[in-house]
């Protein structure tokens, strides 16, 4: 608001508003404001002014006016000085009324009050109110408000400089970011009476150092906050404060690894809200629980707002740096290819500059890394595509053709992969899938392919090592993680070395990443997406259990433009809150509890499915050993090709499943064969091993031996029944199962293997289900796509015609398990649409219950007591509601159909918490002992809130 002003008849009002706010990452301001607002500079020289009321103020007057609600005070001029203000009225009317008169300070303090009645006459009013004089150097506000029997009728406000005895013309910091085990000196420049005070403030208010005279040196070590304050104050001989000047210190704070921080990911921090309101805004983004931001480019904002941002304690969780190994798209989308060689990456990583660049620009790191960060940020939903078949730059076939030397060693090798009749190696180029899919070998697609897995993997082996040359203790995290598909280069085996952090999507990649990682990962999945609350609630619960210790908040949706939470940011609040300060705390302090079942990870089966169109099917394959495997009240692990070939971690499991594992290594088919000659369980299906790594078919199935079965095996894609037979077998048994099945393997006969069930189609019957005894272990082989009816069911194992067969199935896999002493710690028999997960922290349990609301609001929709049974006998407490329940092998829970459930196992019962408080002045010490019979106990977290003695 500018001016209001009389013309003529009518009314004037001049003002400029807000439209868009400055992007700091662009030289336009590209992002609009949600509402109308008053224009303020992004880069005043006071906020603590609030000059921000007033002009809000005078835009509600310009609404009143515009609406044609005049009051009975037409016009009004005030004026202000040390000891008194002057107020002139024009009344329309004679009126009583009410002056309210508020003095202010320079930091918006409330110096003084006064209330007096006033008698209006219709025409001119003057008046002229006494107020206490100011004692404090600088500016003063004097804000009017006349308030008769309809509310406010005028409002005004004038400033006034008061010059005090004594006044801080000037204090001298070094501007640096500090750390807290430095101290911080400086000087005082002053004028007048008055002796001078400084002290340190932390951004809660608390004082934690103070110092006499105009020179200090203060000791930053016991400040908890990001940012403190130098208040340095003259003082009068009665005491009285004469100036007070404030300098803001930054400070060198990393986010907290040990508690579970929120981080708000998109849109940035500060993005929704207007400077000018930013405390206030962010004040109700931390109801969310926000601890940190990301400090990407997203992220980033003019200096007056990131102050703001510390200034309320939330910290930077990563730093940028120059380059990455590419974005969602690593290419021109643009260019229509004429040919494969128009199939250019960018960048492309064969490329030696680019990689030279790499190694020297990953570790230039941006601005927020001198504040303390735990990670750089790289590229969200990088190579989220499913279907593309670069590069074909001469870089990448040069490398090419390096890395396949490397792989065959000789070109005779690559020849009889390929199908091919090279005779030199600068001969070779890689194919299309369009070019490969009617040749006798996927090995022209399928390696190159592979290739670009390993190329990306190095990518950012290089990207990671020269951040670790800049600072050793930063994790490289990417955002949005992939699927594995056969063109988008997310091999986690590869990968997982080289990030410590992820800020991940979710699926069977979340396993995988837990496997894969050789470090504790910083893991802060995604959430939100205007989610209602039961999906909220199951989502966090899992994600806790599978290995998050942060989330990461999307959403723009979550505060309404006038600051309060939309229905979707409360339901965000309330499942966070179950959560925050101690549950989510305790279960990521703890570690995975894995039972010794496995699922093989391969890519190259996944490249070769996909060739034999049968994507969907492998999908469908893991979901259904997937149920499986959860209905049984147990959980998995993945096992990649690499460790196959390269170790003996098959010596870990007891159960290995090879879901549509068309393309198998030698060594590798040589591991899971000894693993079935030392006792393993085997479950494999369709076209197990029927290709090599490199996507060449192989004349017969890599694994037959193991599985007691010769011929060679052909996929159909064809509708049958498959029937459990009457016999037991190795005390297995299918008797009385009936499935539908889409897809059936014809062409094998048994040698040693002897078959459980038969698949009817066309008229014709076969055995489909084998079981074969091999060495000391048994293989089963399913000939018949019978795992993917399972996995496609879904709730539908429930219903009536299918709950039979689930059934039946349930009872073969749990005796397989008692076949190898495989078995659960924890049961929920009766308790449909549930995931029970487990961790462990040396002597407790922690067991999750993640019930999926979208399948049990239909066929479990009341709230129900069920039993849990446990293998053993604990000390059972309810994590979420922090009570002790009972001790025992059994226990009863209510669960609703959204009830989300945590519960800690203990070996003893800890009785009682005692503290014991010392110390004088400013430092104590609380020491805590908790008391109880244990031989060993585990780690227990305490929560400690501290209250002033007004109960603050």
């Amino acid at each position: 608001m500018l001016c209001a002003f009389k013309y003529g008849q009518g009314q004037v009002y001049a003002l400029s508003y807000l439209v868009s706010k400055p992007n700091v990452r662009r030289d336009d301001t590209s992002l609009q404001s949600s509402f109308f607002l008053p224009l303020l500079t992004y880069d005043p020289p006071e906020v603590e002014y609030k000059y921000y009321e007033y002009q809000m103020a005078l835009l509600g007057r310009l609404l009143f006016a515009a609406a044609g609600r005049s009051s009975n005070v037409s016009a009004g001029k005030l004026t202000a000085a040390p000891g008194n203000c002057q107020v002139e009225l024009q009344a329309v009317q004679n009126q009583t009324a009410q002056l309210e008169i508020t003095l202010r300070d320079k930091f918006s303090q409330v110096v003084a009050t006064r209330n007096q009645e006033i008698t209006l006459q219709s025409g001119s009013n003057q008046t002229t109110c006494e107020l206490p004089l100011p004692v404090l150097q600088g500016l003063h506000f004097t804000d009017v408000r006349v308030i008769g029997k309809n509310g406010v009728e005028w409002w005004g406000s004038a400033v006034f400089d008061h010059a005090a005895a004594g006044k801080i013309l000037d204090i001298s910091l070094e501007q640096r970011i500090y750390r807290k085990d430095e101290n911080l000196s400086g000087t005082l420049t002053c004028q007048g009476a008055g002796s001078p005070q400084v002290r340190l403030l932390d951004t809660y208010g608390n004082e934690f150092a103070r110092a006499s005279g105009t020179e200090f040196t203060l000791p930053l070590a016991d400040c908890r906050t990001p940012v403190c304050w130098l208040e340095a104050d003259l003082l009068a001989p009665d005491g009285q404060l004469l100036d007070r000047q404030r300098s803001r210190v930054e400070l060198y704070q990393k986010p907290d690894r040990r508690i579970f921080n929120i981080a708000q990911g998109w849109p940035g921090v500060s993005e929704k809200g207007q400077l000018f309101l930013l405390d206030d805004y962010l004040k109700q983004l931390k109801r969310f629980g926000i601890t940190c931001t990301s400090g990407s480019s997203s992220s980033r904002d003019t200096k007056a707002a990131e102050d703001i941002i510390r200034n309320q304690n939330i910290l930077y969780l990563s730093a940028n740096n120059n380059i990455s190994v590419g974005g969602k798209r690593p290419y021109d989308v643009k260019v229509k290819p004429q040919s494969k060689f128009d199939l250019l990456r960018r960048p492309c990583l064969s490329d030696p500059e680019f990689r030279a660049r790499l190694d020297k620009e990953g570790g230039q790191l941006g601005a927020t890394w001198p504040y303390g960060v735990l990670t750089v940020a790289g590229p969200d939903e990088a190579n989220m595509f499913s279907e593309w078949d670069g590069c074909f730059s001469e870089h990448c076939q040069k490398e090419f053709r390096r890395w396949l030397q490397e792989q065959y060693g000789d070109l005779e090798a690559l020849n009889r992969s390929w199908c091919s009749d090279f005779k030199a190696w600068d001969e070779v180029v890689a194919m299309t899938a369009g070019e490969v899919r009617s040749r006798p070998s996927f090995a022209p697609w399928v390696d190159h392919r592979t290739f670009n897995d390993w190329n990306r993997a190095e990518a950012h082996r290089l990207l990671v090592n020269s951040i670790y040359r800049t600072d050793p203790d930063l994790a490289y995290s990417l955002s949005g993680t992939s699927e594995t598909n056969p063109t988008n280069a997310w091999d986690f085996y590869q990968l997982m070395p080289h990030l410590k952090a992820l800020a991940s999507y979710t699926g069977e990649q979340t396993i995988q990443h837990r496997c894969f990682s050789p470090h504790k990962l910083l893991n802060m999945p995604w959430l939100g997406y205007d989610s209602a609350y039961s999906h909220l609630n199951a989502y966090i619960l899992n994600v806790l259990f599978r290995g998050a210790t942060g989330l990461n908040i999307y959403g723009n949706f979550n505060i309404t433009p006038d600051y309060r939470f939309s229905p979707r940011g409360a339901d965000l609040i309330r499942a966070l809150d179950n959560y925050r300060n101690g549950p989510a705390e305790a279960i990521t302090r703890s570690d995975w509890y894995a039972y010794p079942i496995a699922f093989l990870y391969s890519p190259a089966s996944i490249k070769v499915d996909w060739m034999l169109n049968l994507a969907g099917v492998q999908r469908s394959t893991i979901n259904g050993y997937k149920l499986l495997v959860e209905d049984a009240s147990l959980n998995y692990d993945y096992v990649a090709y690499g460790q196959l070939e390269n170790s003996d971690i098959l010596d870990n499991y007891k159960i290995l499943f090879l879901p549509t594992a068309s393309a198998m290594s030698d060594r590798e088919i040589a591991a899971v064969q000894k693993f079935v000659q030392q006792g393993g369980i085997l479950v494999a299906d369709m076209q197990c091993a029927s290709f090599d790594q490199h996507g060449k078919p192989r004349t017969a199935p890599g694994l037959q031996e193991v599985f007691g079965l010769t011929g060679s095996a052909e996929l159909q894609a064809i509708k049958g029944i498959l029937r459990g037979a009457p016999e037991t077998v190795n005390n297995l048994s299918l008797n009385g199962l009936q499935l539908d099945v889409k897809h059936v393997e014809t062409g094998l006969t048994a040698t040693t293997a002897k078959s459980l069930a038969t698949v009817e189609f066309e008229g014709r019957s076969q055995p489909a289900v084998f079981v074969n005894e091999y060495g000391k272990g048994l293989a089963v082989y399913l000939a018949a796509s019978a795992a993917v009816t399972i996995g496609d069911w879904q709730e539908m194992r429930y219903a009536r015609n299918n709950a039979a067969n689930m059934q039946l199935c349930n009872e073969f896999f749990a005796a397989l398990n008692r076949r190898v002493g495989i078995s659960a710690l924890a049961k929920a028999p009766d308790l449909p649409a549930t995931t029970l997960l487990l961790r462990q922290q040396k002597s407790a349990c922690f067991l999750g219950l993640v019930r999926n609301a979208g399948q049990t609001a239909n066929m479990d929709p009341e709230p129900k007591e069920h039993n849990i049974y446990l293998r053993d006998n604990w000390h059972i407490y309810d994590l979420l509601k922090g009570k002790y329940l009972t001790y025992g092998k059994e226990f009863k829970y209510v669960f609703a159909p959204d009830t989300q459930s945590a519960f800690v196992l203990l070996p003893y019962k800890p009785e009682k918490l005692s503290a014991k408080v010392s110390g004088r002045d400013r430092r104590w010490q609380v020491e805590f002992l908790l008391h109880g019979q244990a031989s060993a106990w585990a780690d227990h977290l305490l929560r400690l809130e501290v209250f002033d003695p007004a109960g603050e």
